[in-house]
């Protein structure tokens, strides 16, 4: 987006009174080619700097230049696959969530629930992620934590799935 638009976008988002309140006096140079390009505000040879705006004035600006120049088809068409995709988890949810109570459960029973409630873990373990910019400690970063138990968790819900554990 150049000046002009910009100046045409900005002045278009105030009142009459307010634009000129928050206008500048543009340089000489160029003057008269950017007032026919722009129009100025009402005329005058006036322009406006974007921290004249709210922010939310802003990224209406800003998200319509941006749809001007781009085709959204395909961002529609992910809406309406996640809207599926939504839905089919909304239909499993009810049978997620009674599983994932047994396998908790089941974990909780083992001898594994009690090494992994008494795993070592670093003291400044929250403190290093603050230092890295992470406001919590992830699913990632949680599997690697307890990595040597994934094996172990893992073979006892097998069992438990398949029958072999009864």
């Amino acid at each position: 987006m150049n000046t002009s638009q910009r100046d045409n976008q900005l002045s278009s988002h105030f009142l009459p009174i307010s634009a000129v309140s928050n206008s500048y006096e543009p340089k000489e140079a160029g003057l008269t080619e950017w007032l026919k390009e722009t129009g100025g505000i009402n005329g005058q040879p006036l322009g406006l700097e974007l921290d004249s705006l709210e922010t939310s004035q802003l990224r209406a600006m800003y998200a319509s230049a941006i749809e001007a120049e781009i085709d959204l088809t395909s961002r529609y068409n992910d809406l309406r696959e996640a809207f599926i995709d939504l839905m089919a988890c909304n239909a499993l949810l009810p049978e997620f969530n009674r599983r994932r109570a047994e396998l908790i459960a089941q974990a909780r029973k083992s001898p594994i629930y009690t090494d992994i409630k008494s795993a070592a873990l670093s003291e400044d373990l929250f403190y290093n992620a603050a230092i890295a910019g992470k406001p919590w400690v992830g699913p990632t970063e949680t599997l690697q934590l307890f990595e040597s138990y994934q094996g172990p968790l893992a073979q006892l819900w097998d069992n438990q799935l398949t029958g072999k554990g009864n």
